[in-house]
């Protein structure tokens, strides 16, 4: 059995930027977070800003790669767009058609028919 694979903390990255400030290399960050050496080398790359590696931007930076697209995402705006079309009696697969054509965004089927169980649990 592989290991699976664990995100990087706010505060590990905040660790990253205080070991690089006092010099330390790649491979002391590394052994100190308990991390590989290539997940601390590909964090680098991935999140440093023209003002070398802050860890608010890269958590930003990380963030924003996540959940882009992400299709389970019920913000407020998505939940009120599927209330106004279930009283227009749109079935789930006309609900998230009409969403990625107005608000550009993807809801999968299951999402919505998982959020209408909790609202109806929810009475």
């Amino acid at each position: 059995m592989g290991k699976k694979y664990k995100q990087l903390t706010i505060e590990e990255r905040s660790q990253i930027e205080i070991l690089l400030k006092v010099g330390k290399k790649l491979k002391e960050i590394a052994t100190i977070l308990q991390r590989s050496q290539a997940t601390i080398s590909r964090e680098l790359n991935r999140n440093q800003g023209q003002r070398g590696y802050r860890h608010h931007q890269a958590q930003r930076k990380a963030d924003k790669r996540r959940f882009k697209g992400n299709p389970h995402k019920m913000t407020p705006e998505v939940k009120k767009h599927i209330d106004c079309k279930l009283i227009e009696k749109y079935s789930p697969e006309q609900i998230t058609g009409s969403m990625q054509a107005s608000l550009g965004v993807r809801v999968s089927i299951e999402s919505i028919y998982k959020y209408i169980r909790t609202d109806k649990r929810q009475a």
